[in-house]
């Protein structure tokens, strides 16, 4: 994932680490936990609120990622003149194909074993080639459909940028254009049944818009920097805009759980209702929000959220065979940990100093 390296749109001297940036994806990786512990054989009385809380966490993540990818590339651009796609691509796969290619290969193995039936061998060669949203099945590879949008967006947000070369602007009349047509596309199709609702839910078309606000907000953030001082005045008022987002998740969450003719708006309304949240941690003030998205805990969280995200694939899901053993609460949610600390440390991490001395 993106790193959390913050720098003011006009030339500064060093970048900023939001840590609570970490602290937003640590609440976005417990949504996602949450839901995958309560939707599928275990806690079923609790289905429909999981599915909502799956949602509004993948798109936390989708926010985040769009503004962070769109603004190191954009402070690439003030830095040198231009987005070399060269770098930006070894980075992007240092970070995500290592941890990717050893989730596929346990699981795998264990394919090969009899232990995960229903997941056809097409299945890992689509996850590889981050098309898994669009072909493919089985529960062991059905969470990748979100890694499959993003690595979709990498590979063509960066070169709509490079595109139209310091023209910020343009880029977000674009963008802003782009969201609009999703939005209605997605509408029109839901409610007139061209879609069903997984199709819906995750094929690329329909959730772009979820990640291009959070490019939206950067490039904002980058013509008019006015608008993000003014938004982020004083501790309080940062403070104001958190737990307003947080509350009107939590409005979205309950009006989606009893009138479900919305479901269409939802992607845009819970990744602007995201972005809110997001920009009100742009600013560094020493807020009661900041100290709370800060605690070790949660920062910790955010970190290895990658590699949680990835394991609980394997261990949050339908109780057949013998993985009904290592998929019983909460042992399925330790073993989704501790198999992500083993990948942060020995693959994860140390790759992680290369990108950084890349982007150095």
């Amino acid at each position: 994932m993106p790193s959390n390296k913050y720098e003011l749109p006009a030339k500064v001297q060093k970048p900023i680490y939001i840590s609570s940036l970490d602290g937003i994806r640590a609440i976005a990786i417990l949504f996602v936990l949450f839901s995958h512990s309560v939707i599928f054989d275990q806690f079923t009385w609790l289905h429909n609120i999981g599915i909502e809380f799956g949602y509004v966490g993948v798109n936390i993540f989708f926010v985040l990622s769009g503004y962070l990818i769109t603004r190191l590339l954009i402070q690439e651009e003030d830095r040198t003149g231009s987005i070399l796609l060269s770098f930006f691509y070894i980075r992007r796969a240092l970070r995500l194909l290592p941890a990717l290619w050893l989730y596929l290969f346990i699981v795998w193995l264990l394919w090969l074993g009899g232990l995960l039936p229903g997941n056809p061998w097409y299945s890992f060669i689509t996850s590889l080639l981050y098309i898994r949203n669009i072909i493919g099945h089985g529960d062991a590879t059905g969470h990748l459909w979100s890694l499959s949008i993003e690595e979709q967006f990498y590979f063509l947000w960066p070169v709509s940028l490079v595109m139209l070369p310091q023209q910020n602007w343009r880029r977000l009349i674009i963008a802003s254009i782009v969201i609009f047509l999703i939005l209605s596309w997605r509408v029109y199709a839901f409610h007139n049944k061209l879609a069903t609702y997984g199709d819906v839910y995750i094929r690329t078309d329909f959730r772009l818009d979820s990640i291009l606000i959070g490019s939206i907000i950067s490039l904002v953030e980058r013509v008019k920097p006015g608008l993000f001082i003014r938004f982020n005045s004083s501790p309080l008022i940062s403070d104001l805009w958190l737990f307003t987002g947080l509350i009107l998740l939590s409005c979205w969450i309950t009006i989606q759980l009893t009138i479900s003719q919305f479901w269409g708006f939802s992607s845009t309304v819970t990744s602007l209702i995201s972005g809110i949240i997001i920009i009100s941690q742009c600013a560094n003030y020493d807020s009661f929000g900041k100290r709370f998205l800060t605690l070790p805990p949660l920062v910790y969280l955010g970190k290895i959220s990658y590699g949680v995200y990835l394991w609980q694939g394997l261990f949050l899901g339908y109780q057949i065979g013998i993985m009904r053993l290592f998929r019983v609460f909460p042992f399925s949610l330790i073993l989704s940990f501790c198999s992500a600390l083993i990948s942060y440390y020995l693959l994860e991490k140390p790759l992680l100093r290369i990108k950084d001395k890349l982007r150095r």
